[in-house]
């Protein structure tokens, strides 16, 4: 379940319903953009018979009062050396932290930076302690600010988890819109404002951050991800874009494990790209509730 605020996500254009009073895009403005038809381009389906599961339990289990949230997250580095970087941490016995970030940059630094921010992101999550997050991004951009080589800067999505409510407070500084799906089989984008880490010294990175808040309930799902997978480009210019990874979203049944729905969006990139690799990496961190705190038998 969504706590809405005006402007703060969209609902994708899957064939499904719209919310009530979206804005227009207009010059300068954000908004939402129109509703389009769900991409399902002939070769892009992986069946599910085909799905390729790690044999590898990589799965972390959040308890709370409500049951229980299964995580999974993987990042595939590119050829290149990108800089993206992921977290999922406990902060205490009561909040978790779950990040995806990239580190952008001219020249080969970024691969060398991504640990290093990484780090720093870890430090201030202990520093703060605290179940906002804006704090520890306010943190970590003053840092980031006075130490990132010039021209550099770091996009970041970061959410605080409640264990024993499952409610979860998401900010972003620039990184790609999460995914959320409710109960409702509705695919929505998570857009909470927020420029880029690094860029300036405070009071304007602050103004920019508002927050979105997210309370799972049984079989809801969040994807957090990097533009990577979004970005990921076929030999005819076409990406892999929002649309077909909220078809992998919506397609894939709740009573799936979360694993299942990692591999199958990964399958599905895999499947678009025909083989080519991508030029940037992939990360990707899936969240699924179960009401049950226990985790399923192998």
């Amino acid at each position: 379940m969504l706590e809405i605020h005006p402007g703060e996500f969209k609902v994708l254009g899957l064939g499904l319903k719209s919310a009530p009073g979206r804005a227009e895009e207009g010059a300068g403005g954000r908004g939402n953009t129109a509703p389009v038809p769900a991409l399902r381009t002939s070769g892009e389906h992986v069946p599910r018979s085909h799905l390729r599961i790690s044999s590898k339990n990589t799965v972390r289990w959040i308890e709370s009062q409500r049951g229980a949230v299964a995580m999974s997250e993987v990042t595939r580095p590119s050829c290149r050396g990108g800089g993206d970087f992921h977290l999922t941490a406990p902060i205490d016995a009561e909040y978790h932290a779950i990040a995806v970030g990239e580190v952008s940059g001219p020249g080969g630094k970024i691969a060398d930076l991504a640990p290093t921010v990484r780090g720093l992101l870890r430090e201030q999550l202990r520093c703060y302690r605290s179940p906002d997050p804006t704090p520890t991004l306010l943190g970590l951009n003053a840092i980031l600010h006075d130490e990132l080589p010039v021209d550099h800067f770091v996009t970041l999505v970061l959410g605080i988890l409640h264990r024993p409510s499952g409610a979860l407070r998401l900010v972003r500084a620039g990184g790609s819109p999460p995914l959320f799906l409710t109960r409702a089989g509705e695919v929505e984008v998570l857009e909470p404002e927020g420029i880029a880490l690094g860029l300036d010294p405070g009071p304007l990175f602050h103004k920019s951050l508002s927050e979105v808040r997210v309370i799972f309930r049984d079989g809801e799902s969040l994807l957090l991800h990097s533009d990577g997978l979004t970005r990921a480009c076929r030999n005819d210019g076409d990406d892999f874009g929002l649309q077909r990874l909220a078809a992998a979203l919506s397609d894939c049944p709740r009573e799936y494990e979360v694993e299942a729905l990692r591999e199958e969006i990964l399958s599905r990139l895999s499947c678009f790209l025909g083989g080519r690799q991508p030029e940037d990496d992939v990360t990707l961190i899936c969240l699924r509730h179960h009401p049950s705190a226990t985790p399923p038998l192998k």
